[in-house]
């Protein structure tokens, strides 16, 4: 008898802890998302930080993604990176130098790496 209860307490919480588990892989990748498609910038305009960023011809959006990060524009190179192929025109980023800012959201970024701004005025 009491083996079988033993039985059902350790079942019961291999059951629990099974399901916290799954519970924190959601809250985390939830947050991963939200990092992803917020398109939000890393800092206020007054604690803004600004650098040139020099785009070579053929460089992957991870390069720039961590020249963006070591300069401390962006927090993670890895999920700008994916936030930027998440959006339409990544394949357009043209070399050359930009000046930046930590304020700017990735959308923006964007839109300069294309040369957005141009072809709209």
């Amino acid at each position: 008898m009491l083996e079988r209860v033993m039985h059902i307490i350790i079942k019961t919480l291999a059951y629990i802890f099974i399901l916290l588990l799954f519970v924190l892989l959601f809250v985390r990748m939830s947050g991963f998302g939200r990092a992803i498609f917020e398109d939000k910038a890393k800092n206020k305009p007054q604690e803004a930080r600004e650098t040139v960023l020099v785009v070579e011809e053929k460089e992957s959006l991870l390069d720039i993604s961590k020249d963006l990060a070591e300069q401390g524009i962006v927090d993670n190179a890895y999920l700008f990176a994916i936030s930027l192929r998440c959006m339409n025109g990544y394949e357009n980023i043209r070399p050359g130098e930009y000046r930046v800012s930590s304020s700017t959201k990735p959308s923006d970024i964007l839109k300069q790496l294309t040369h957005e701004e141009e072809k709209l005025q």
